[in-house]
C-alpha cells in the first residue's frame, strides 16, 4: 500500500483495485444447497402435516365414542345425533377442520346396541377411518 506519512486520518489505498462480493460459481453453490435442503424437507413436512390430520381425526373419534358410550350409560341406547352429545352438528354430520363424523350402523347391525362413527376425510390422500362401540380398533 502506497500510504503518504503525512496521512492525518490513516486513510490508505490500495493502488490494486479491490474486488468484493460473491462469484457466480459461489452464488450457484449456495442456491444448489438450499433447493437440495428443500428437495429432502418438503416431503417429510408434507408427511408430518399428513400424520397431524390423521391423529387429529382418530382423537376426534375416540372422543366422540366416549361421550356415546357416557349417553349410553344415561339412556340405555345410543344416539344417532351427534348435537346430543354437545357437538355443533347439521343432518347428523359433524364437520371439523379434516374431517366430516357421521353416525351410522355398525355392521353386524346390532341395531340400537352399536353406533358406528365414520371420519371422511377433507384432504384428498387422508384416509377415512371407522369406529364402532363394540370394537376399540380405528379401521381405515
Amino acid at each position: 500500500m502506497n500510504c503518504p506519512a503525512s496521512n492525518r486520518y490513516h486513510l490508505c489505498y490500495s493502488t490494486r483495485a479491490s474486488v468484493e462480493g460473491f462469484t457466480v460459481i459461489e452464488a450457484m453453490v449456495v442456491v444448489a444447497i438450499v433447493l437440495a435442503l428443500a428437495f429432502v424437507a418438503t416431503p417429510l413436512y408434507q408427511s408430518t402435516i399428513k400424520e397431524k390430520r390423521r391423529l387429529q381425526g382418530e382423537s376426534l373419534l375416540y372422543e366422540i365414542r366416549q361421550k356415546q358410550e357416557q349417553f349410553y350409560g344415561r339412556n340405555i341406547a345410543y344416539t344417532r345425533d351427534l348435537s346430543e352429545l354437545g357437538y355443533d352438528a347439521e343432518a347428523g354430520e359433524y364437520e371439523q377442520s379434516f374431517y366430516t363424523i357421521t353416525v351410522g350402523n355398525c355392521p353386524q347391525d346390532q341395531g340400537e346396541a352399536c353406533v358406528a362413527l365414520l371420519a371422511t376425510p377433507k384432504t384428498a390422500g387422508d384416509p377415512a377411518m371407522k369406529l364402532d362401540t363394540i370394537s376399540d380398533e380405528i379401521k381405515y
